[in-house]
């Protein structure tokens, strides 16, 4: 205020104050109206700023300095609503909830359709041996005549490798079920038989006789003969 005093005693005093008083005026309000420039005219670019800065010095210097610039700025009223900006990215997720506590249990579906049979399982390990049963009846005891039937050959003084083999037929209309081989050396030595080798001996293919196979597997003594005789044991 006591600045203010003075610049308009100045001009009263002057007949050329009125341009010196609204150059003082100006210095005054440059001083004066710093916040008021930065309220007003700070969000503005450089070139708008010293514009708007000029007019806010010069309302000042034409006017009352405390009106136009007071001490305590003003609070102003708010500007209009900026656009929306664009949307910030979405955030990181939460973290989970604690489970909730379970339902209550659904109905009971109905039955689903039979499915395939599947593989058969292993065989089981095998049980205990049962008890042992009563004793059957005894038997008619029928007896069945068994007949023997015996084919015999001399085959002599048999050379190594010889295949010995005969066969005994049964009687018409009988059937072997058994039979046998008898090997013998006459006017021989007790090594002889040991040259003779059995190979086989079974039933012929249809069961009417019995066969026997052997090999002479070195040379027999030198007065020796090979007496092989085969026996089919015969039934009707």
């Amino acid at each position: 205020m006591l600045l203010l005093a003075l610049v308009v005693g100045l001009a009263l005093a002057s007949p050329t104050a009125p341009d010196r008083t609204v150059a003082s005026k100006r210095a005054l309000c440059r001083a004066m109206c710093q916040a008021r420039i930065e309220s007003l005219c700070g969000r503005l670019t450089t070139k708008e700023v010293n514009h708007c800065a000029q007019g806010v010095v010069l309302a000042c210097a034409r006017s009352d300095p405390a009106t136009v610039c007071p001490e305590v700025e003003p609070a102003c009223c708010p500007g209009a609503t900026g656009p929306t900006g664009p949307r910030g990215p979405a955030g990181q997720p939460g973290a989970a909830g604690v489970p909730g506590a379970a339902g209550p249990s659904g109905p009971t579906g109905s039955p689903g359709t039979l499915g395939d049979t599947g593989p058969t399982g292993p065989t089981g390990p095998t049980g205990p041996m049962g008890v042992t049963g009563a004793t059957g009846p005894t038997g008619s005891g029928t007896s069945v005549p068994v007949i023997p039937h015996t084919e015999s050959h001399n085959f002599g003084r048999a050379a190594p490798g010889l295949l010995v083999a005969v066969t005994s037929l049964c009687p018409a209309g009988l059937q072997a079920v058994s039979g046998g081989i008898d090997t013998s050396v006459v006017n021989g030595n007790e090594n002889d038989l040991m040259r003779i080798e059995l190979l086989s001996t079974h039933a012929t293919p249809n069961g009417a006789g019995w066969q026997g196979t052997s090999i002479v597997a070195s040379r027999l003594s030198q007065s020796a003969e090979l007496i092989y005789a085969v026996t089919a044991y015969c039934i009707p």
